[in-house]
């Protein structure tokens, strides 16, 4: 794993770029520079309860709101993921400036990181038909339309395999961590905002205009032009 220390908005970008050969990048924001690249499932202590038991229960009591059921265990995953049930699978995107916001905008004092990610396994078709469950390396897993967040953020997951939970234990794993000081948060937040990655875009809903028109107002900012 290589590590890279960012000056400022603009030296990410210049970082990204440069690494711009890289095929099928990932990207992925964190908060708090300690955080793990780990599934939610590896990070939450569960007891007795094993993750199949977890999953199921999320199937049977899930079928009463969804209108349209998913089509195999793939998909239930996925749109448990979206959810927040803990999962074996890891969100990503494949767009920098989203990754950069959700790395920006909490924990104003902490320092955060953006990765960026190269997977050397991604799983075909053929491969999807089996089950999710007896996957033992981490995988990229292009996801189906579970909802239009997932559009917007330009959204991937890795899956994880059981002997292989953090992303970094991996052997083969391409991998670099762009080091973002707590002190450049609000920089990152405004300059993202310019380039029209706000909470409204990433979040294409009542909650994410919501969210949005707060933080133009705790800015002071005129609303009607930082919406649009």
């Amino acid at each position: 794993m290589k590590t890279i220390e960012i000056k400022d908005f603009t030296h990410f970008l210049e970082e990204v770029r440069s690494h711009s050969t890289w095929t099928w990048s990932l990207f992925r924001g964190q908060a708090d520079l300690e955080w793990s690249l780990k599934p939610k499932l590896a990070r939450t202590a569960f007891g007795s309860r094993s993750e199949r038991e977890l999953f199921d229960a999320w199937k049977r009591r899930a079928r009463e709101f969804v209108p349209l059921l998913p089509a195999n265990d793939w998909e239930w995953l996925m749109l448990a993921q979206h959810h927040g049930l803990p999962t074996r699978l890891l969100d990503w995107t494949q767009n920098p400036l989203v990754a950069g916001f959700f790395a920006c905008k909490d924990h104003p004092t902490k320092d955060a990181a953006i990765w960026m990610h190269r997977p050397q396994k991604i799983l075909s078709p053929k491969a999807i038909e089996k089950n999710p469950f007896e996957i033992s390396e981490v995988c990229l897993l292009r996801p189906s339309s579970v909802s239009p967040r997932v559009a917007s953020q330009s959204g991937m997951f890795t899956v994880h395999g059981q002997r292989c939970w953090d992303l970094l234990d991996s052997t083969k794993s391409e991998t670099i961590k762009y080091q973002i000081d707590s002190k450049l948060k609000t920089q990152f937040m405004d300059e993202l905002s310019f380039l029209g990655v706000n909470y409204a875009k990433v979040f294409p809903d009542l909650d994410g205009l919501a969210r949005q028109l707060t933080w133009v107002c705790e800015r002071g900012d005129d609303l009607e032009r930082e919406i649009t």
